[in-house]
């Protein structure tokens, strides 16, 4: 048991009760003791879900490095998209008990196969519509029922075609004063701002539509702003 402490940074606690432990040295004490078996595989049920975020954070960094230790396999259930992709090397998205989609966190975070896999992995605007024209690059142009247009990059082989739902990631919005036009750049108005520090959260109105935006720079509310996606960045997915 004492090599198994050492994995998880308790050593000098081995004569204490789990019960006069912190929440996050009783989470390693249940590692440890997985740890001693040395499975071949491990379930974990979410195991940092009792947690303070900075807790959850350090215990999310630290199980990585013991599940690579052990050398074990470990089936990680989580809610939470952030740990899932930070501890997973394939994520399995479930829905009612189906397989929606798996793969890398990169494969499911900018090629989700529907909206529902893009609204778990990550934070995205939907906006729904009708698929105009297509361009030589594969980009669809989509037309909303508002009349706003944007163009998009479908997530699926073969294209895209009649309605679909576009998502646009917050951070893929580019913000900025009123400049020349471009493709997919249009006029907004902030609707609402959420200062966090590292960067503020907007909330853009843009022909009927509210985007969200995050981005570094200060505007206020009630603005008009000039705002602009790339039609990479725009994901378009089958209606569902």
């Amino acid at each position: 048991m004492g090599d198994a402490l050492d994995l998880v940074g308790l050593s000098d606690m081995g004569d204490r009760y789990p019960a006069t432990l912190s929440g996050g040295q009783q989470q390693r004490v249940a590692l440890a003791r997985c740890a001693v078996a040395r499975p071949r595989v491990m379930l974990l049920d979410e195991p940092l879900s009792n947690l303070d975020s900075k807790l959850r954070e350090q215990m999310r960094d630290e199980l990585k490095v013991l599940i690579k230790q052990l050398r074990s396999t470990a089936v990680h259930i989580t809610h939470d998209q952030t740990e899932a992709m930070a501890l997973a090397d394939r994520i399995i998205v479930m829905r009612d008990g189906q397989i929606e989609q798996m793969g890398s966190s990169r494969e499911l975070y900018r090629r989700p196969v529907n909206r529902f896999v893009a609204d778990f992995i990550g934070v995205a605007t939907f906006v729904g519509g009708e698929v105009a024209e297509t361009d030589a690059q594969g980009h669809v142009r989509v037309v909303t029922p508002a009349g706003f247009s944007l163009w998009g990059t479908p997530t699926v082989d073969g294209g895209a075609t009649g309605r679909v739902t576009l998502g646009i990631r917050p951070q893929n919005v580019e913000l900025s004063n009123i400049s020349d036009d471009a493709a997919n750049q249009t006029v907004g108005v902030i609707a609402s701002e959420t200062f966090l520090g590292d960067h503020t959260e907007y909330v853009v109105e843009v022909e009927g539509h509210k985007i969200k935006a995050w981005s570094r720079k200060d505007f206020n509310t009630g603005q008009q702003i000039s705002v602009a996606i790339s039609p990479e960045d725009v994901i378009s997915l089958p209606e569902t």
